[in-house]
Formats: C-alpha cells, structure tokens, sequence
C-alpha cells in the first residue's frame, strides 16, 4: 500500500490516509514523506502500518547522528531541529483542537531547548550480561531484546561517563546480572547527576551488595550516595517497595531559581535543568501580577514549583501521593525557610476537597499531574470550588485536551505556553493559564 504521510501524531508517528479517508500510523516517516507500507493491525476507526520501503524524503531529513537504530526513544532525531519544533507546535494546535476547541492563537512560540544533545540528567537503564561482560543498555520496543549501548545522545556526557566506570567497578567484582530463577543479581542502574554530583541507585534480586562495590563506587569524583532497591517483580515498575541508601547522604541537593531542593534517590525531578529553569520561570511569572492569600499545587512532588514561587502568596500548601517526596519537599521547606510553605500525603481529589471546605477560597491553584491527567473527583472538586487562577503543566497531550475540555465549563483558557523539553523525541510540555470566568 502506498500512502503519503500528512501529519505527525502524539508519539511522534506519521499519519497517512487510506482512499476511504481512515488514518494510518506509521512509525519511522515525516510529513511529506510518501512509503509503501504493510498494515500491521487495523481497527474501524484507525490502522497501524510499518514502512517496506521509503519511496520519497522530506527536505528536511537529515542524517541520524545515533548509532543505536533501533531505540526508537529518539523518534524525530532524522529529522532537522527546527522542523522538529515547528511539527510539535502543530501537533499541540491539532490536539487542542481536538479535544478542547482551543484556537491557534491561544498557543505561544514553543520554547526552544538551549541542547539539543546532552541534556537528560538521569538515566535509568536495564542491566544485562554479554559476552561474559556486565553492561548497561535498552531494550527494543515491545521486546525482550537486550541492545548494549555505549554511549546516548542524550544523557549527560558527564553522566554516561560515570555511567561507564560504574559498569567497570561491577565487572571488576565479578558482578552478575538479574537472573529470573535464582531472583539473584544486578537488574537496573538509575543515575541523577545535578551541579557536579552524583546519585547511584541499583535495583537488584536479593542480594547484598559487597563492601568493594560500594567503596569503589564511593570513590568516583562527586558521588554523593549508593541507594539499593531489591524488587523480584515482573512488570514494568523498576523500583521495588524502597530504596535503601547503603552509603553516602540520603538524597542529593540543587539549587534551582534560587530555591535549594533536597531530592530522594527515589523522587521525582524533572530530567532536563535548563528547561526546568525555564518551565518553573514560566510559571512564576503567570502568576507574579498579584500577591495571594492561598496557592494549592497538587502533585507537588519535592516541592519545586511551590518554593520557587514561595513569596507570591501568604500561605502555599502542597498534595502528593508519594510520603518520601512529602518528606523531601517538607524538608525543602525548612531548607528555603519556608514556614508558610507545607506539604501534605494524600490523593489529590480528595485533599483538593479537605483544603477547599477548611479554606474555603483558594486564589490560584497549580498542577503537575502524571500523563493520566487529573481525576474526575479532583476536576469535579475544582469546578465546584472555582480557584480564581488554575496554571497546569501538562506532558501529555491528550488527557491535557481532554481536562481543558472540562475546565472550560467554567474557566477562559488564556494562553498555552510549549516547552521542548526533550529534542529528538515527540514530547512536549505545556504550560496552561486558566482564569475564572466572570
């Protein structure tokens, strides 16, 4: 089948049309690109496809400057940067549209990332044995099959450099892989690297990791701690029930828009500083018109967004489900003497309607949810307690439309604002600024 491809989807695939007008993902082409392809599966509504053979380039493709092929993580990385942002600003236009009626002019220039290479602060990569040698890698999409990577273009150089001596202190202890049976062996590195510092995390079987690992990887410039996780699971969740921190510190400390944080080696930080610096820039200045009695964030994990605007309102209170970011943002607090500033443990909808009947107004409300979205209780609780000023940060595109949909029942959606926080791939950050209506 021959098919030209008109548009680029959410996750960064190529879409064509079949002669009864039903679209067609295909992984691997550009817009204006044309391919012979084999439908692969193929629903009432929609089909997927793979390329047989390319029969005709965009302009804008370029030579792929990764050798790992078939990683697929990078999905945009043949194609020129700054095509690359313009397609993610359309497909932020095209979705909101979609789902929400949102016009082209509500969305501003995309923000560009300041690197396009090298960018990514934590890696956290799975753990296999070949050839007789210990090392780190990917797995193929939808696989089993275990890709050994030497070095990625976008991680930290600094960091997969790290990232290769660690690998050289297992191998030189005779460390062994996960094996599935004897639910014994290393299974995951996860490394943060922040302001010169390290943070190492193994996942392994149940094991105990021998003293000559732990003093040679202390040993590496700027390591501030060896955290292990012990989790025999299958499934896609790497961390098992907790992490242990076996030496060194129990996080690793930043500073970021003058707001210093305290992160876990199990919480969640953003994975590209600059842009981070940008985004939270971006929120604070949304909200800087006027000061408030009360901000609300909900997802608040370690509490960056919260601190970093800690002097636009009297009293800010954090929602996280995650009691070890609760501490962590906690303890961020006291860090940036913060006392109005305070984390609670809880689902967000259901906090959400605690704080609304114990405060009654709350001036403006932030969100960062997970790519789910916000709950039907939390948009139902938001609707009916009316915050004067919502500003969400959203990395999905979908169940961002689909929520905007349902704000706008009772908000204005002001301006949307992209960020490409990870060149190379289709994902992009948005910050939304909503206002009350009336």
């Amino acid at each position: 089948m021959r098919i030209e491809i008109k548009k680029m989807g959410i996750n960064g695939e190529g879409i064509g049309y079949t002669p009864s007008n039903k679209p067609v993902f295909v992984e691997g082409v550009f817009v204006g690109e044309v391919a012979e392809v084999e439908i692969i599966e193929e629903t009432q509504k929609y089909a997927r496809a793979k390329v047989i053979k390319r029969l005709k380039n965009c302009e804008d493709r370029i030579k792929r400057v990764c050798n790992v092929e078939k990683c697929n993580a990078c999905s945009l990385m043949e194609l020129k940067a700054k095509k690359q942002v313009e397609l993610k600003r359309q497909t932020v236009a095209q979705s909101l549209y979609k789902y929400a009626g949102i016009s082209l002019d509500k969305i501003e220039r995309i923000t560009y990332n300041p690197s396009l290479f090298h960018y990514r602060n934590q890696l956290k990569m799975p753990i296999q044995m070949v050839d007789g040698v210990l090392c780190c890698g990917m797995y193929l999409p939808n696989s089993n099959v275990f890709v050994p990577v030497e070095a990625c273009k976008v991680h930290e150089k600094v960091l997969d450099d790290r990232r290769k001596e660690i690998e050289k202190i297992l191998n030189k202890h005779e460390c062994q892989a996960y094996d599935k049976k004897s639910k014994k062996g290393y299974r995951t590195l996860v490394l943060r690297h922040l302001d010169g510092k390290f943070q190492c995390t193994f996942v392994t079987g149940k094991d105990k990791i021998s003293e000559a690992v732990l003093e040679d990887i202390m040993a590496l410039p700027g390591m501030v701690n060896v955290g292990q996780s012990i989790n025999t699971e299958r499934g896609s969740e790497i961390f098992g029930s907790n992490i242990r921190i076996l030496r060194g510190e129990k996080g690793i400390e930043t500073n970021l828009l003058d707001t210093r944080l305290f992160i876990s080696n199990r919480s969640f930080f953003q994975l590209n500083t600059e842009q981070t610096k940008q985004l939270y820039g971006c929120v604070r200045k949304l909200l800087s018109d006027e000061k408030y009695h009360l901000i609300v964030e909900a997802y608040s994990g370690v509490g960056g967004l919260s601190l970093v605007v800690r002097d636009l309102a009297s009293k800010i209170i954090g929602i996280e489900s995650i009691p070890e970011a609760v501490e962590n943002a906690n303890y961020n607090a006291s860090l940036n003497a913060a006392d109005h500033v305070s984390f609670v443990v809880g689902d967000a909808g259901e906090k959400l309607k605690e704080l609304t009947q114990e405060y009654h107004d709350i001036d403006a409300l932030v969100v960062d949810p997970p790519r789910t979205g916000l709950s039907d209780e939390f948009l139902g609780c938001v609707l009916h307690s009316l915050p004067k000023k919502i500003v969400y940060v959203s990395c999905n595109l979908s169940t961002l439309g689909k929520d905007l949909a349902v704000l706008q029942k009772k908000y204005r959606v002001e301006k949307v604002i992209p960020f490409d926080m990870f060149s190379h791939t289709p994902l992009v950050e948005n910050v939304v600024l909503l206002t009350r209506k009336g």
